[in-house]
């Protein structure tokens, strides 16, 4: 299946989730925002420099768009940051990983 297929909910949790996976690569510490809606998805903290980052994750029609949505008043305040992601995009960062399930038996599974 690919991401662009998938429902507007999903294809923007996916972009979510990758924004966290590429920070998290990078070294930052994530912690995720619990109630469905609010200002930011999740905060990063770059725990070298100590830095604080609130962001919230946009998923946009195509790779290097950046779609023009406007902060909210309380985004404005609290300097959230918007990580703009593509479900092509999304689609070719995956392509480089290989998952290998495997059940209790040691058997490998595929999905």
């Amino acid at each position: 299946m690919c991401i662009r297929d998938s429902s507007r909910a999903i294809r923007a949790e996916i972009s979510e989730l990758i924004a966290c996976l590429y920070l998290m690569s990078k070294g930052f510490a994530l912690f995720r925002n619990m109630i469905p809606k609010g200002p930011i998805d999740f905060v990063a903290v770059n725990l070298e420099t100590k830095e604080v980052h609130f962001i919230d994750s946009k998923t946009v029609a195509r790779k290097g768009h950046k779609a023009r949505r406007r902060h909210t008043p309380e985004q404005e305040e609290l300097r959230v940051v918007f990580a703009y992601l593509s479900p092509t995009e999304a689609q070719e960062m995956l392509k480089d990983y290989h998952i290998n399930f495997v059940n209790e038996k040691g058997e490998d599974i595929e999905f």
